[in-house]
């Protein structure tokens, strides 16, 4: 009897926001490939909660040099359940749909769980709501590495999106800044660069689009994180909600030792 893959979205960061579907697959696999991506309290959490799995970090060069897909194929042909665990969601820039492709090409019994995305947590978890019926009918996800691949379509993005939620894998801050100002963006367009989102580290810096070098230069400040574009960072002023400073670890994770 062939084994079945899960390729689950561990969602962007507490692990109290992984899905109850995703918890469940995670008690009963046999194996669990999760992604180094994934902060310290989620890993606490899958290893107090993986009963019987064997947990084996993974890294995004094992991903796309097929390693991780191969270890998956050899494991579900043993009979084997298998969960493939990726921050966020796992069709949204994680590579899972390419893992997802080629379980199909292979006839083998995949599902996909998804999770709540890096950028929409990270939004939320700083009182930024990423649409808003008089400032923002319209976001999109973008990632800042690919911006240069696509510049016809960021100026046809400036002219149609209100929110943009660029997924920063390194500092492409300037890089950034000057594609949407030329692309048409407001120079004095609010931003926001969310780091930790949804964790006890959660750290937000604030800047105009015209001037992240203020993010760039705060000592606080790493990668990678979340950049937000639009007038709807301005309700960080009001809702800011989250303090990461009274967040309390799960007790599944608290008290596991580990």
């Amino acid at each position: 009897m062939m084994g079945k893959v899960y390729l689950i979205g561990a969602g962007p960061g507490d692990p109290e926001l992984l899905t109850m579907k995703g918890l469940k697959c995670i008690k009963t696999a046999d194996f669990i490939y999760y992604d180094q991506l994934i902060n310290s309290e989620m890993i606490t959490y899958i290893h107090s909660n993986a009963k019987r799995g064997v947990c084996i970090p993974y890294d995004k060069d094992g991903m796309e040099t097929g390693g991780i897909r191969m270890e998956l194929f050899r494991h579900t042909e043993d009979s084997k359940t298998v969960v493939y665990l990726t921050k966020g969601d796992p069709f949204l820039f994680s590579g899972c749909e390419e893992t997802a492709y080629d379980l199909a090409e292979k006839g083998i019994v995949f599902e996909v769980v998804p999770g709540i995305s890096e950028g929409l947590g990270a939004a939320a978890y700083i009182g930024v709501p990423v649409t808003h019926r008089e400032y923002a009918c319209s976001f999109v996800f973008l990632s800042a590495s690919k911006l240069d691949d696509h510049p016809d379509s960021l100026r046809s993005i400036a002219a149609s999106f209100n929110t943009l939620v660029i997924q920063m894998d390194r500092n492409w801050l300037s890089t950034v800044q000057d594609k949407l100002l030329q692309a048409g963006w407001a120079a004095d367009t609010p931003v926001a660069y969310i780091q930790e989102a949804t964790t006890a580290d959660q750290y937000c810096c604030r800047s105009l689009l015209n001037s992240t070098q203020k993010i760039a230069g705060d000592e606080k400040v790493h990668f990678p994180g979340i950049l937000l574009v639009g007038d709807v960072v301005t309700f960080n002023d009001k809702i800011n909600w989250f303090n990461p400073d009274n967040k309390q670890l799960p007790a599944s994770v608290a008290g596991s030792g580990l």
